[in-house]
């Protein structure tokens, strides 16, 4: 049975059934759904909602063989698909790219979840699997709902949002407004009638969202290559060195550090992935030269260990930083509110490319806070 289904999937929720809970949270959806369109609905009865069918793209429905809810003639502008069933549940399933739904209604207990593992799960079971790509949380939406259908006292936990769905949206969400500043600004730059003063600064204004929308495109990016197939090949390191310090160098400079390479004269091939190592490198090189204070110093050394590929950051510092861990994947530095990749998350992505990170938390001239990475050797 459905039910059993989603109450087996943890990203399901349960409320004690009522009429009362069923009619408040169809209320809700339908406030939600108005304000959307080209959706696509799946349900037991197409009169569930009270919907304008205008606004939905596909209408799924399923319901016995002999009965006859609607005149089909009323769905010509929208996909329509019929499923026939001998019982079948009372349930909604609504899917748009900002706002998904699943309500299934029991004797017991309303089932309800906004997360796409569970809305799979239930279309896969009554053979309609989900048609719209790349479905997202909008977590205003999400709000909304669960604000209005908690307004009774209830044990139940909020829906479980996984700290990767967090990130995609906050990346999304940071993103899309710095990349509307950062065009509207390249826009206004090739003005040929701006004072110096005023470009000077405008630049600047620029180069701090590039930054910014880079960060967060550095995390984006890892998140996606951390759960996908990852091919190895052959990387030249010298190569590497090359395409990587300048940003490094141009960033350290920009923040005030002192960035040096020492590189060992033999730069041997490593076997990795060259996407997820740059971001990786890309990654560490960039927590250290937002979290040091001015006047600091960085050193790069490079040397063969066995069969391995040494890259060792040491970090120097009069005031060393004070970060705190921010979930699993980033740091917080409460300081300065920069946010940065969290180390033992890049160990565990570093481990997937058969490569280690090591770790030397310290800051001082004496004892400089060390991060060492040894990337395998290629070997034909």
């Amino acid at each position: 049975m459905l039910s059993k289904i989603l109450l087996a999937n943890p990203h399901c929720e349960r409320l004690p059934a009522s009429d009362q809970t069923w009619q408040r949270a169809i209320a809700t959806v339908a406030s939600i759904l108005s304000r959307l369109s080209q959706g696509i609905l799946y349900t037991h009865n197409p009169q569930i909602l009270d919907l304008n069918f205008a606004t939905l793209s596909q209408l799924w429905i399923f319901t016995p063989q002999q009965s006859c809810l609607i005149s089909l003639a009323n769905f010509n502008h929208l996909k329509l698909e019929v499923i026939y069933l001998n019982d079948p549940p009372t349930f909604l399933v609504y899917l748009h790219r900002d706002f998904q739904i699943l309500l299934l209604q029991q004797p017991e207990y309303l089932l309800f979840s906004c997360h796409d593992q569970a809305l799979t799960a239930a279309l896969t079971h009554l053979h309609a699997p989900p048609t719209l790509p790349q479905p997202h949380l909008n977590y205003s939406s999400l709000a909304t709902f669960t604000r209005q259908i908690w307004q009774q006292p209830t044990e139940l936990l909020v829906p479980e949002i996984t700290e990767t769905d967090l990130l995609r949206a906050l990346s999304h969400e940071v993103n899309t407004p710095l990349t509307t500043i950062s065009t509207l600004l390249k826009s206004v730059l090739r003005r040929p009638d701006l004072i110096a003063s005023v470009r000077d600064r405008l630049e600047q204004i620029k180069i701090e969202c590039d930054q910014q929308i880079t960060r967060f495109s550095l995390i984006f990016d890892l998140l996606n290559l951390s759960t996908s197939p990852l091919l190895i090949t052959k990387i030249d390191t010298c190569q590497l060195l090359q395409e990587l310090m300048p940003h490094w160098q141009k960033n350290a400079l920009a923040q005030q550090l002192r960035l040096h390479l020492i590189a060992a004269p033999l730069a041997p091939a490593i076997a990795s992935n060259p996407n997820l190592l740059k971001l990786l490198l890309n990654s560490i090189a960039d927590r250290l030269i937002r979290t040091l204070p001015p006047g600091s110093q960085i050193q790069l050394d490079t040397a063969i260990s066995g069969n391995y590929w040494k890259l060792r950051f040491s970090a120097t510092s009069d005031s060393p930083p004070t970060l705190q861990q921010l979930g699993q994947w980033l740091m917080l530095q409460p300081e300065t509110g920069r946010v940065s990749l969290s180390l033992s998350i890049a160990k565990t992505l570093f481990r997937s490319l058969h490569a280690k990170l090591s770790i030397k938390a310290s800051y001082n001239s004496q004892n400089p806070e060390i991060l060492t990475i040894f990337l395998p050797c290629w070997t034909d």
